[in-house]
């Protein structure tokens, strides 16, 4: 079923309704080529009903939670040729830079002062959908770049299974030709990346910030640490098989946090949310699968 009022863009692409000569012709082509689409009224007492909660929904969207100031700008892979950030003022050229995603990092931070216990946080790419301009922010912008309904989960992990589950990441696409949205992000977790090597050998020089101190230290691999991350990954999803190792065999606390939810009280608590300093951010050096070495 669809409503009868019809709506085209025009050339700036906005939404405008359609002259009712089209709307005519519309409606009549549905009926005669589209018999399993049924053109309907919207019933008065429905759409009232609806509208108390679409209302509310609308004005919990507007509820503002800080200000970015600076463009986020959105990466799957450093080096990438589209730039998914194209159209936000300071991101023409964030495709080509090593440090890839500001989104996705920030993202990741506000898991790390989610979840208390974490050494450190981590992030799939493609769990997050859009980039941010350096403005205002609300609910609705929140809950448009983290748009699905994961929930924290804290996983104990050695350091070696660490490595492991950044290797599964990107073999995902580059060896597995599956989706790219696998790619790595992480907070309190910062590395070396080499795409042009095989798996096994694109991480080196991984290094965990210490929580109290901030200062960066090669990664045990004989220790064990607590990482967060969402629950699609952590189950092992998206390529993220060692993680789902350690899922499936219980080593894990779901902690119940809405992720998009602890994005939102990490804004609010700082207030405002800009780029990590560079040092923070998960890839430092990167080259391509094309042997690269990007800047």
């Amino acid at each position: 079923m669809v409503g009868d009022q019809f709506k085209r863009k025009d050339a700036t692409g906005a939404w405008q309704t359609v002259s009712d000569t089209v709307r005519t012709t519309l409606i009549a082509n549905l009926a005669a080529n589209q018999p399993l689409v049924k053109v309907v009224t919207p019933d008065a007492t429905a759409t009232a009903t609806l509208k108390t909660y679409s209302d509310q929904v609308a004005a919990e969207k507007a509820k503002p939670i800080g200000t970015a100031t600076q463009a986020l700008c959105l990466v799957r892979t450093p080096g990438e040729t589209t730039n998914r950030s194209a159209g936000t003022a300071g991101c023409e050229t964030a495709n080509t830079l090593a440090q890839g995603s500001d989104m996705a990092q920030v993202v990741a931070e506000s898991f790390l002062s989610a979840a208390k216990r974490a050494d450190f946080a981590l992030q799939n790419a493609g769990g997050v959908r859009v980039p941010l301009a350096a403005k205002p922010l609300n609910m609705n912008d929140a809950f448009t770049v983290l748009p699905f309904t994961n929930v924290l989960v804290e996983l104990e992990l050695t350091g070696k299974e660490v490595v492991s589950t950044l290797e599964d990441a990107t073999a995902n696409y580059l060896d597995l030709a599956q989706s790219n949205g696998s790619h790595p992000y992480a907070a309190g977790l910062r590395w070396d990346l080499d795409m042009s090597k095989a798996k096994g050998q694109r991480f080196t020089n991984v290094q965990v910030r210490n929580k109290a101190t901030g200062a960066w230290t090669a990664i045990d691999l004989t220790k064990t640490y607590v990482l967060v991350t969402n629950d699609f990954i952590a189950s092992g999803k998206d390529g993220y098989t060692t993680l789902g190792t350690a899922f499936n065999a219980g080593r894990y606390v779901n902690t119940y946090l809405l992720y998009t939810q602890s994005f939102v009280d990490h804004v609010l608590a700082k207030g405002s949310i800009g780029r990590p300093a560079r040092a923070d951010y998960s890839h430092q050096n990167v080259i391509t699968a094309t042997g690269v070495k990007l800047p």
